[in-house]
């Protein structure tokens, strides 16, 4: 059995372990004040001797009352696994395990080293507490070294010690495990010691195999296959022997049962192997040591004598807590410390608690005085759970408006997308370059992330003629550019020209369509007005009176009107002295009306027949014609020969020279007035042209 004390820089041990082969040296070194808040965790090889290191069910029996209770597992069998419970500086003491041998006070003794280190909560701790080498009869095997490796990097190693097979009188220097890295060599010199983390060397001449280093197994004796102890990597087992006498866990060597020799002790680096020699040392090299470069307070405790062992001790600490961890990215948690003075976090601040809000996994570290009066420091990790989120378009590269796009979000659990689009769910495309942003969630944490999608859309335009209006009977031009194979449609035609002329009979809407030079298509519409060409009526007061009097004409049907005598209102009022046509036209939505027409008969009123008429003394033939008729008068008169438009077609002079008669020809179809006056007969007639 086994009973230790020790503190956080200088430790008493007392190791008592007595059999009947070894009796066994006790060092004792000087005792200190102990510090409050120190945590231990003690490491044992759970009372199993031999080369296999304890199983599960032998751990869980040997810590059943320890505070190692449920917190070690073992994977491989013998390798001690630990999580670290909470970060800060840990002091960290191993021992090899001393080698077989013959009841002595000195040779096959273990090495026993300190270092202080900083360990994470979480960090995993891969253990060997190593175990003496086997006695029989005059051989001894090698002690296995103790390992503390986090993942497979080594932190503390101590090596075993050599095995050697007869009483001595005087310390056998080179079986000790060594402090230095490299192993130490047989005594009878046929096994040299490993060197740089390799495994000793089996004798060259003999029964004792190389004790194993940290990175290689240890070579097997010429004269007894198997002997060597096995890596770390590789188990850390003892060595086999060829005849009872095997290694112990942690890489010692073994030798024959009945032919001598030792067995080099496992370490860093193993140590060599030796002969058999019944008159002479015989012992096995111990094995070379090791503390990782940074530790603090390292140091030699010596050697010693018994099993291995490992202590690792939580120094004066102080602890962080968080409100949350872990949490989703853009939130915040508070950290919390125990300290009770002198704080000071990553950045500076020195309150108890400070709120953070790390984007990625960080670790917070804070230094402060603990409860127990000591200077202590620790650290948190807050992990950020960041969903990977992405997000992609069925399409790389540009598209045409109203093209079919899906949006699909990875990374997360549900989707989220801007613009009512659906995950995985078809849409047009925007008729623009669009960005499209996503919120994904993921379920089990809770944690969303944002990503965006850019859909890539050629840019498509054209350009129209502007919408138009005409009037009945007449054409409009319709016009596109900015792109190519133009084809318009509307009221009932189809056209395949960019500027095709239309003449619609009433208003009509025109589509174009056509293709982009990025073969998209596109389209427009114009829209052609037909105004209707306005019809208008005048009418007169009265349509004969005595010359000098006035009448009025009025005209309907139009916008804006122009009479024959230059007028452009609605109403005219007329003092003609001869009877005369006035005629009016009307314009409406830029449209021109027909040519209304108002006659005015004007009578002098001189000699009144019975019917209040002056007497007419002309006469007109044949009435209708074909373009052809006769005038004749009783006297001289003037007569002009007037069409519908008050325009005067020809001057008619009837008189003594053609005797009062005159003969019109070549008159085109139409209505007429023949209109003149005499000193005693005038004429206001209407004849009609009709071929």
């Amino acid at each position: 059995m086994k009973k230790n004390y020790y503190l956080k820089r200088n430790i008493n041990v007392i190791k008592i372990n007595a059999t009947k082969l070894c009796l066994f040296l006790a060092i004792v070194l000087s005792s200190i004040l102990t510090q409050a808040q120190q945590v231990t965790y003690s490491f044992s090889s759970a009372g199993v001797l031999g080369r296999l290191g304890p199983n599960q069910g032998q751990i869980n029996t040997a810590y059943a009352t320890t505070n190692l209770n449920g917190l070690v597992n073992i994977v491989t069998q013998g390798i001690q696994e630990f999580t670290v419970p909470v970060s800060g500086p840990y002091q960290i003491i191993a021992a090899g395990a001393s080698g077989g041998g013959i009841t002595s006070s000195f040779g096959c003794r273990r090495r026993v080293l300190q270092g202080e280190t900083f360990l994470s909560a979480g960090q995993v701790l891969r253990i060997v507490v190593g175990q003496r080498g086997e006695m029989v009869n005059t051989s001894a095997g090698g002690g296995g070294g103790s390992y503390v490796v986090s993942g497979v990097t080594p932190i503390l190693i101590a090596g075993g010690g050599g095995g050697y097979h007869v009483p001595l009188t005087g310390a056998v220097a080179t079986s000790d495990g060594n402090y230095g890295n490299n192993g130490q060599a047989a005594s009878d010199g046929t096994g040299p010691g490993g060197v740089g983390g390799a495994g000793g060397s089996g004798s060259n001449s003999g029964w004792g195999g190389g004790g194993a280093g940290f990175n290689s197994n240890g070579t097997n004796a010429s004269a007894c296959s198997g002997t060597g102890g096995f890596s770390f990597g590789n188990g850390s087992m003892g060595g086999s022997t060829c005849n009872n006498t095997n290694g112990g866990f942690g890489g010692g060597a073994a030798t024959h049962g009945n032919s001598g020799g030792g067995g080099g002790g496992g370490g860093y680096s193993g140590g060599g192997g030796s002969t058999q020699n019944l008159y002479g040392t015989g012992a096995g090299g111990g094995g070379g040591s090791f503390q990782a470069p940074g530790m603090t307070n390292t140091a030699d405790l010596g050697t010693n004598l018994g099993a291995g062992y490992v202590y690792i001790t939580l120094m004066c600490n102080i602890s962080v807590s968080s409100s949350a961890n872990p949490i989703c990215v853009g939130s915040s948690v508070t950290l919390i410390t125990n300290a009770v003075s002198g704080i000071t976090w990553t950045g500076g601040l020195t309150t108890n608690s400070i709120v953070v809000s790390p984007s990625v996994t960080t670790t917070y570290s804070v230094a402060g005085t603990s409860s127990a009066n000591c200077q202590a420091y620790s650290a948190i990790t807050i992990s950020v759970n960041v969903p990977n989120v992405t997000a992609a378009a069925n399409i790389n590269y540009s598209v045409c408006p109203s093209t079919p796009v899906i949006l699909n979000g990875g990374g997360a659990n549900t989707y989220t997308w801007s613009s009512g689009v659906i995950n995985g769910v078809a849409f047009p495309s925007p008729s623009s370059t669009s960005v499209y942003t996503v919120t994904g969630t993921n379920t089990v944490t809770g944690c969303t992330n944002v990503a965006t999608a850019i859909v890539y859309v050629y840019p498509t335009s054209i350009s129209l003629s502007p919408a138009a209006a005409i009037c009945s009977g007449s054409s409009a031009t319709l016009s596109a550019s900015g792109a190519m194979n133009y084809t318009w449609t509307g009221n009932n035609t189809t056209l395949p020209f960019q500027s095709p002329v239309v003449s619609p009979t009433s208003s009509a809407v025109y589509t174009v369509n056509a293709i982009t030079s990025n073969y998209c298509p596109i389209s427009g519409t114009v829209a052609v007005t037909v105004n209707p060409s306005p019809v208008i009526t005048a009418v007169s007061n009265k349509a004969s009176f005595c010359k000098g009097e006035s009448t009025s004409i009025s005209v309907s049907g139009a916008s804006t009107y122009l009479w024959s005598n230059g007028a452009t209102t609605p109403s005219i009022t007329v003092s003609p002295t001869v009877t005369s046509y006035y005629t009016v036209n009307g314009v409406s939505n830029n449209c021109n009306s027909n040519t209304a027409s108002v006659l005015l008969t004007v009578n002098f009123c001189t000699s009144i027949d019975k019917n209040g008429l002056i007497q007419t003394n002309i006469s007109v033939y044949p009435n209708p014609n074909n373009g052809e008729f006769t005038i004749k008068s009783t006297e001289t008169i003037s007569l002009d020969l007037i069409n519908q438009l008050g325009q005067v077609v020809k001057v008619i002079t009837l008189n003594e020279t053609n005797n009062h008669q005159a003969n019109i020809s070549n008159v085109a179809n139409g209505i007429y007035f023949i209109v003149g006056k005499g000193n005693n007969s005038s004429i206001n007639q209407k004849v009609i042209v009709n071929k």
